[in-house]
């Protein structure tokens, strides 16, 4: 099988070639869906069944459309776990050295093709996308006939690249047959499945109800969409990083090397800080290594975070690999950032160590979702219960109301404007008192002053009005500056307070507390105070017990994620 973004084709054991056009976004769909059910019923007839390809494009575009979409998510996972897929580059990598400095199926073709050389006017991958490019043009324009010709041309590239890769596999199987190697086990054990959750099931078979109703409310039946995709949003976004981490674990580092937090190491720049000892009070042994080399760009790295380390296989310490791996992966600690690179700790592994330095480092495991998961959950049973098929049959709760799309609801029924930054303190903390189980949005670009009139509006609430206010951010510092800001603008610093991350710099203005001291520094201010944290801190009924705070503040909003929204709405009604 072999695809590009407008065209999905394959070749049977005849050579018979099919194909899947699309134009559009929804064509793309619509044939993603096609070809999956293509699978499904070949693999119902076949059940050993393989799709090969050469590099990782196909299976890693084929996770990318079905997150695009939402649809078939879990029967790409099943395809990719179950060893569907067969990726013929690191194989030909490992098993042949060829008289070419390049390992293009192109460059191999002349190894198993014969006299059929390629006769296409499309020679190269980006080439095809120019010409399809001009052929939309053509026919736009109503040259049907001369879009119509480039197009088939197209097609006929796309045929030999199937063509040559089925005929590569067999090629291979028979230089292995000669060898007299055995074929090795199909599936990746270790990768993690996906399902979509009971939840997400549930909300999904009410957004098709809703949607079919005689009269449809547009505005429930998206709201039932996104509240579903919400339910699964950390399995789904787990999902996607093992099936890309085990992907890295089969192809040589040249294809995934400028892939954002990758860092291919310089072995000449690495060096052993600490080699391999006991520390004092520890059983296992450790040695701290300087791993320096290229960061693929955006990569950001983190003081006390972990990577994975890569090491080429076979590795110098027992590991459990699939046979299909070329690389074994082990979480480490980051102990400090380099310009070029970082500084690790490493463990020994069963007590073996070993003088090899690892290939590259990748992205560590995502954060368990935890609380956050569990808030959500909770969220979505009420809305489950209500089981509603229009808008106003939905539970009244402020992550309910964002979903709608709906006006913030007051007590008084209706909402103050301002006019002027100078009343917009006065008029905004009104209209938060007022709400009734809703939301208030306060936008405006860069340097038009949101931080200081979210601090004076907290600030005022908790003076006059003796609120329970929370604040969650997507980082740390940007939560720890609107505590600073809120001590500025007249809540005293013993009065707000907040878990940091890491050790306290002793300059904080707020009150530095314990993750669990949440709770009794809410009991020693009942005159109204202020915490700060994650959304896992938040979310957390351990540390800020369910609806306990009176306002829940998201500072910087919009990189705020809708599940990690929904997860921190249970601890406050506004």
């Amino acid at each position: 099988m072999w695809g590009i973004d407008y065209l999905f084709g394959w070749v049977d054991d005849d050579e018979q070639y099919a194909a899947l056009w699309a134009h559009s976004f929804a064509d793309e769909k619509r044939a993603l869906e096609d070809f999956l059910d293509v699978v499904a019923l070949r693999r119902r007839a076949h059940p050993g069944m393989h799709i090969y390809h050469y590099a990782p494009y196909e299976p890693t575009h084929l996770l990318a459309m079905a997150a695009r979409y939402g649809v078939r998510e879990a029967e790409v996972d099943t395809l990719l776990r179950e060893g569907v897929f067969v990726d013929l580059y690191p194989i030909v990598r490992r098993a042949l050295r060829v008289g070419s400095r390049s390992y293009s199926i192109k460059k191999l073709e002349p190894l198993y093709m014969g006299a059929e050389v390629r006769t296409s006017d499309v020679q190269r991958g980006d080439d095809s996308i120019v010409k399809y490019v001009e052929a939309r043009e053509l026919i736009d324009a109503g040259a049907d006939a001369a879009g119509a010709a480039i197009l088939d041309d197209l097609a006929d590239y796309n045929r030999y690249d199937c063509v040559s890769t089925r005929r590569l596999r067999n090629w291979l199987v028979e230089r292995a047959r000669e060898s007299k190697l055995l074929p090795s086990a199909d599936v990746d054990a270790a990768e993690r499945p996906y399902e979509p959750s009971p939840r997400a099931d549930a909300l999904t078979r009410m957004a098709g109800a809703a949607e079919r109703d005689d009269a449809p409310d547009v505005a429930a039946v998206t709201a039932l969409k996104l509240a579903a995709a919400a339910i699964d949003y950390y399995p789904r976004e787990a999902k996607t990083f093992w099936a890309t981490h085990f992907l890295r674990l089969r192809e040589p580092v040249s294809i995934w090397e400028d892939t954002r937090d990758v860092v291919v190491f310089d072995h000449d720049r690495c060096r052993v800080l600490s080699d391999w000892h006991v520390p004092e009070g520890g059983r296992v042994q450790r040695r701290v290594i300087e791993l320096r080399g290229d960061l693929a760009p955006g990569t950001k790295l983190s003081a006390g975070g972990a990577v994975f380390l890569l090491y080429e296989l076979p590795t110098p310490f027992p590991v459990d690999t699939s046979p299909r791996w070329i690389h074994a992966a082990r979480s480490v600690r980051v102990v400090d950032v380099l310009d070029d690179g970082m500084v690790v700790e490493e463990n020994s592994v069963q007590g073996f160590t070993w003088q090899e330095l690892p290939i590259a480092s990748t992205p560590p495991a995502p954060p368990q979702a935890g609380s956050q998961q569990a808030a959500i959950d909770q969220w979505a049973d009420a809305i489950i219960q209500a089981a509603p098929l229009h808008s106003a049959a939905f539970p009244s709760d402020a992550a309910t109301d964002l979903l709608l799309r709906r006006v913030p609801r007051t007590r008084s029924g209706a909402l103050a404007r301002s006019e002027g930054l100078g009343d917009a303190v006065d008029e905004i903390a009104r209209a938060v008192d007022d709400l009734d189980r809703s939301y208030l949005a306060v936008q405006g670009p860069p340097g038009t002053g949101k931080t200081y009139v979210g601090s004076h509006v907290v600030a005022r609430l908790v003076r006059e009005k003796g609120y329970r206010v929370g604040v969650v951010a997507q980082s740390h510092a940007v939560v720890e500056n609107m505590l600073a800001r809120i001590v500025d603008a007249g809540v005293p610093g013993e009065r707000v307070a907040k878990a940091t991350k890491g050790t306290a710099s002793g300059a904080e203005s707020f009150t530095v507390i314990a993750k669990d001291g949440y709770a009794a520094f809410a009991a020693a201010h009942p005159e109204g105070f202020v915490i700060g944290g994650t959304a896992w801190d938040l979310s957390h009924a351990g540390r800020v017990p369910r609806a306990s705070l009176d306002l829940l503040v998201i500072d910087e909003a919009g990189q705020f994620s809708l599940a990690s929204t929904i997860a921190v709405s249970v601890a406050a009604p506004r």
